[in-house]
């Protein structure tokens, strides 16, 4: 079972400027559940409930500046499909 680590990466800049969230994830490779984990531990994303495609897969979202307090920021590292079944959702809960 692959596990979902999270980690703030950034922090203020050298000006003193807001404060930055940073989310990276990379080697999904179509684990949806993989992914709906990360986003669920992540500070930068949001997952909220969804039937919309019929299997009930949460919609995940950027947050919102204003809501961390921090400028956020999500960065996929790639390998989005692969073997883990839910190469579509994957690529659907990335848009």
């Amino acid at each position: 079972m692959r596990r979902a680590a999270v980690r703030l990466l950034g922090r203020a800049g050298a000006d003193g400027g807001q404060k930055k969230l940073i989310s990276f994830v990379t080697d999904v490779e179509g684990c949806i559940d993989y992914f709906h984990r990360f986003a669920a531990l992540s500070r930068v994303l949001e997952c909220t409930p969804s039937t919309d495609d019929g299997q009930q897969s949460p919609v995940v979202r950027l947050r919102g500046d204003s809501e961390t307090g921090c400028e956020n920021h999500f960065v996929f590292g790639g390998d989005a499909v692969d073997h883990g079944g839910g190469d579509l959702r994957v690529l659907r809960a990335l848009l």
